[in-house]
C-alpha cells in the first residue's frame, strides 16, 4: 500500500514538473515573438489548452497565413488548434485583456479574400473541433448536431449511411460548417429551401466576451440570427443543430441549351416555382462563350458530340445553360417526371444532356475538379473571384452590359448565374441580399480557374475586371449585393448593409465585447456608444 501510494505520489509530481515544462516552453515560444506582449504570452501559457498552439513559423503558419485565393497574405503570430471549445472562450477572453491581438477562426481556408487570416493575430484551426451526432426523429423533425470544424462531405457521409442527408448544401462540399454559415451557403436547392442558414435549428456561439451560449430562434434569437451570414463578426460558431431529411440514392442530372437571355431567365424561374413534385430538385445554369471554346464545357463529359448547327443564327456571344438535376431512388422512373418538365422548357431541341449518377457522387461532383486542378497547378493559382446577388429587375441589363460586353470573350473558369426565392431567407439574418420588392434574385459568380502566373493572368488583371464590372453596374443603376467578398471601406460596408447596418451595428457592438474577429473586418461598422 505505501508502495502504491508512493508511486502514485511520485507520478503527480511529474505530471505538476511537466505541466509547468510545457507552460514555460510555451511562455519561450510565445515571448521570442515580438509580436504578442509579455503579459498575454503568460495567460496564454497559464491558460492550459486541451489542444495546441504553434508560433513564429511551420507548417501550421504557413497555411493560415494564406486562403484559397491566394491574393491576401497575412502572417498569424500563432495558431491555435482546439481541442474543446472550452479551448475557444479562454483564447476569446485572453484577446479581450489585450488592445490590439486579433482573432481568426479558419476551416478549409477556402475565403478567396483573406477573410480567415488574423495578421499578427492568433488563428483558431477549427478542423480540428470534431463531432457529428445524428438525431433520427420519426415522430419530430431528424437533425444532426455538428461541431464547426466537420467538413459538410463528412456529414453527408454520415447522416446517409443512417438513411437521412441535409437538404440544402453548397455545390463545393468540402467545407466547414461555420464557414458556410458565417456566409449563407447556397447551391441548387436553394430555391427549394433557402441557404444553409435557413436550416440551422440552434447554434452554439462563444461570443466575443468568450461566453459559451447556445442560441435558436427562440432562445437569444439576436445573437443566433446575427450570427447565421454574420462574418464571424459575432462570435465564432462552434456547433449547429442542422434540419436532416430523407436520403436519395441516385441523381438524374440533366443540361438544357439556351441562345437567349430571356428565354433562359423565364425557364429558369418556371423551374424553381413549380410544385415540390413536379420539379427538379436541384436548379442552377451557367454561360459559356459561343464558339468553338465554349461549346466542349456544354455536354456532361468531351466524347459527348455538341451539335452546333443547331445554334439559331440569331444567337449572340454567349450560350446560357440550366442545370438540374432530379433525385430518385431504385424502382422509381424519374423519366416520366423529367419528360414532363421538359415539355415546359424553350431550350434549343437537340443541345440536352443527362447523365445518371449516385446521390453521393452528385453532390460531391466538384471533388473530381479538385484532384484534376491539383494535378495541373491550377488549383494553387490565384482566384480572384467575384460573387454577385442582382435583382430580377436588372438582370436583363447586367446580360447586356457584362455578360455581352465585358465578358464576351468568357472567362477561364465557369461563370454562374442562377434564380432564388427571397421569401427562403429568413431577412433576420445579418446576410445581405438585392432590397427589391420582388421575391425572385439572381446570384451570378465569376469562378476563375485558371493557371498560375505567368502561364494565366495575373491576380491584379482579374481584380481589375472585377472592379470594372462593378462600376459599370453602379453606372447602370444595377444595385449588386457582393457575396463572400469584402469591402474597402466603411462607407462601403455602410452601403453594402443598406438597411440592416443599424442593429448590425447594435447587435455587434453587444456581443464582441473588446475582441477583434479578424484583421479583414476592421472597415465592419459598429455602435461607438462606450459601455
Amino acid at each position: 500500500m505505501g508502495y502504491d501510494s508512493g508511486v502514485m505520489a511520485l507520478l503527480c509530481l511529474l505530471i505538476i514538473i511537466f505541466t509547468v515544462r510545457t507552460s514555460g516552453e510555451i511562455y519561450g515560444e510565445c515571448i521570442s515573438s515580438p509580436i504578442i506582449d509579455k503579459n498575454t504570452c503568460k495567460q496564454i501559457a497559464e491558460a492550459k489548452f486541451e489542444g495546441s498552439m504553434v508560433f513564429t513559423s511551420g507548417p501550421s503558419i504557413t497555411e493560415a497565413s494564406g486562403d484559397f485565393g491566394g491574393i491576401v497574405k497575412r502572417k498569424p503570430a500563432a495558431v491555435l488548434s482546439p481541442a474543446s471549445v472550452e479551448d475557444i472562450s479562454k483564447l476569446i477572453k485572453i484577446a479581450n485583456a489585450s488592445p490590439t491581438l486579433t482573432i481568426a477562426a479558419r476551416g478549409n481556408g477556402h475565403s478567396v479574400a483573406g477573410q480567415a487570416l488574423a495578421l499578427n493575430g492568433i488563428v483558431v484551426n477549427m478542423t480540428s473541433l470534431k463531432g457529428i451526432n445524428v438525431f433520427n426523429k420519426s415522430d419530430h423533425q431528424s437533425y444532426v448536431n455538428v461541431k464547426a470544424g466537420e467538413f459538410w462531405v463528412d456529414v453527408l457521409r454520415t447522416t446517409q449511411a443512417l438513411g437521412l442527408s441535409p437538404r440544402s448544401w453548397t455545390d463545393y462540399i468540402d467545407l466547414s460548417i461555420g464557414g458556410t454559415l458565417s456566409n449563407a451557403g447556397i447551391s441548387g436547392q436553394t430555391h427549394r429551401y433557402g441557404p444553409q442558414i435557413s436550416n440551422v435549428l440552434q447554434l452554439e456561439v462563444v461570443t466575443g466576451n468568450g461566453d459559451v451560449i447556445n442560441c435558436s430562434s427562440d432562445n437569444q434569437s439576436d445573437l443566433f440570427f446575427g450570427t447565421l451570414g454574420g462574418l464571424g463578426q459575432f462570435g465564432i460558431i462552434t456547433g449547429a443543430e442542422i434540419i436532416l431529411e430523407r436520403t436519395y440514392e441516385r441523381a438524374s442530372q440533366w443540361r438544357f441549351v439556351y441562345w437567349n437571355f430571356t428565354d433562359f431567365m423565364h425557364d429558369q424561374e418556371l423551374l424553381i416555382s413549380l410544385p415540390h413534385e413536379e420539379a427538379f430538385d436541384y436548379v442552377e445554369g451557367f454561360i459559356a462563350t459561343n464558339d468553338k471554346d465554349g461549346w466542349p464545357s456544354l455536354p456532361f463529359s468531351q466524347g459527348v458530340m455538341f451539335n452546333s448547327s443547331l445554334i439559331p443564327s440569331a444567337a449572340g456571344f454567349m450560350l446560357y445553360v440550366i442545370e438540374a438535376t432530379l433525385y430518385y431512388n431504385p424502382g422509381t422512373n424519374p423519366n416520366q417526371t423529367v419528360d414532363v418538365i421538359i415539355s415546359k422548357l424553350g431550350f434549343i431541341r437537340g443541345l440536352q444532356f443527362n447523365r445518371d449518377s449516385s446521390y453521393f457522387d452528385f453532390l460531391y461532383r466538384v471533388h473530381s475538379e479538385e484532384v484534376m486542378d491539383r494535378a495541373n497547378g491550377i488549383w494553387y493559382a490565384s482566384h480572384a473571384w467575384l460573387n454577385l446577388f442582382i435583382p430580377k429587375s436588372t438582370m436583363a441589363e447586367f446580360n447586356n452590359i457584362i455578360f455581352n460586353d465585358v465578358l464576351k470573350k468568357g472567362i477561364e473558369g465557369v461563370i454562374i448565374c442562377y434564380p432564388m426565392h427571397k421569401s427562403l431567407w429568413n431577412s433576420s439574418t445579418s446576410v445581405v441580399i438585392p432590397e427589391d420588392g420582388n421575391d425572385i434574385f439572381y446570384t451570378v459568380s465569376l469562378l476563375y480557374f485558371n493557371k498560375p502566373y505567368p502561364d494565366g493572368p495575373a491576380a491584379t488583371t482579374l481584380l481589375a475586371q472585377n472592379k470594372k464590372i462593378l462600376d459599370y453596374c453602379k453606372s447602370a443603376g444595377i444595385k449588386v449585393k457582393k457575396y463572400l467578398g469584402t469591402q474597402d471601406s466603411q462607407a462601403h460596408w455602410i452601403q453594402h448593409f443598406g438597411k440592416k447596418v443599424e442593429s448590425i451595428s447594435s447587435q455587434k457592438e453587444d456581443v464582441r465585447s473588446k475582441t477583434h474577429f479578424s484583421s479583414w473586418s476592421e472597415n465592419i461598422p459598429e455602435n461607438k456608444i462606450k459601455r
